[in-house]
């Protein structure tokens, strides 16, 4: 797992919360046609349909491996910081082949004082994932 505290940015999707680490994070945009704009990059959906969503306001623009990719948003909650002590370690049975993207759970609080579980990204599987499921 990670040693040091990393900063997250922390959104929502479909009603799941999800952190995806800062240093991956190349910027935020509005969620309108985001390929004419960013024709570079693969938007992607964690699970079928997510991305296309009207909900989803924002996509969020990751560097991963070398190419861009974009994972949709529907709120950008802020950010959060983690450190090894405050995550759990998905190991199988719960991280598959469909969600091994899924590496941690990360229970944090919102704004209304509610303590929710966010699954930390892992980005470096995306990529890997993504080639699979098209």
């Amino acid at each position: 797992m990670r040693e040091q505290k990393d900063r997250c940015i922390f959104f929502v999707l479909e009603n799941f919360f999800f952190l995806i680490p800062l240093p991956f994070v190349d910027k935020v945009i509005e969620n309108s046609l985001p390929e004419e704009r960013e024709p570079e990059t693969e938007f992607i959906d964690l699970w079928a349909e997510s991305g296309k969503n009207s909900k989803n306001k924002y996509c969020i623009l990751i560097n991963c491996k070398e190419e861009k990719l974009g994972v949709p948003a529907a709120e950008i909650l802020g950010f959060r910081d983690i450190s090894e002590g405050q995550v759990w370690e998905l190991t199988e049975p719960v991280r598959v082949k469909k969600n091994r993207y899924l590496c941690a759970a990360h229970e944090t609080q919102l704004e209304d004082g509610r303590k929710v579980l966010a699954y930390l990204l892992d980005v470096d599987e995306l990529r890997p994932w993504r080639k699979e499921e098209t």
